[in-house]
């Protein structure tokens, strides 16, 4: 009975193990494009966007007993955060090949899903035209469930709007504008 037991637990850790959380396609933000033209009214300045990396230890992040996260489908977690940045910023219509590139280090990806869940991610930014640049660190909640399966499905579907937030303290920040030309 005790290893009908053992094995019945065993399987249920495994199938759980099995299961797949994706976010969705990144959208915009309203807010964070409005941020941005303000913060680059003033200055006149453009931007284009440069290579995004992660920093040595940042990966995939994981949930519970189910693995990976599939936060960023078919691209890495870098190459997503930069993705994002580049289409609000070509909604604010300062997109411009020809001026400084922005580039990015992802410091840290983090996720907790006990309790009240969140994601903390850290962003470091610097250009052509401020190589010191600054780094940014934002903390997005989400309600999270006892459930693992709900739980880090929620941890997937909040990874957009904590990238949102992330941006929006890129944009935000006192320095943003000095990053453009």
């Amino acid at each position: 009975m005790k290893r009908l037991v053992s094995i019945a637990v065993f399987s249920a850790i495994a199938l759980a193990a099995c299961e797949s959380t994706s976010s969705l396609p990144y959208q915009p933000s309203t807010q964070n494009v409005l941020a941005a033209q303000r913060a680059l009214a003033s200055s006149d300045a453009n931007l284009s966007v440069g290579a995004f990396s992660a920093a040595d230890g940042v990966g995939k992040p994981t949930c519970r007993l189910m693995g990976q996260l599939d936060i960023a489908p078919g691209k890495d977690v870098a190459t997503f955060i930069r993705d994002a940045f580049e289409a609000e910023l070509f909604q604010t219509g300062r997109l411009n090949d020809e001026a400084p590139r922005v580039r990015g280090v992802v410091e840290a990806v983090d996720v907790d899903t006990v309790g009240t869940g969140h994601w903390t991610l850290t962003l470091r930014v610097a250009s052509d035209a401020n190589p010191d640049g600054y780094t940014v660190t934002s903390t997005h909640t989400f309600s999270s469930s006892f459930s693992a399966y709900s739980a880090c499905q929620n941890a997937a579907t909040a990874f957009n709007p904590a990238v949102q937030s992330l941006l929006n303290a890129v944009v935000t920040h006192p320095e943003f504008s000095s990053l453009g030309s």
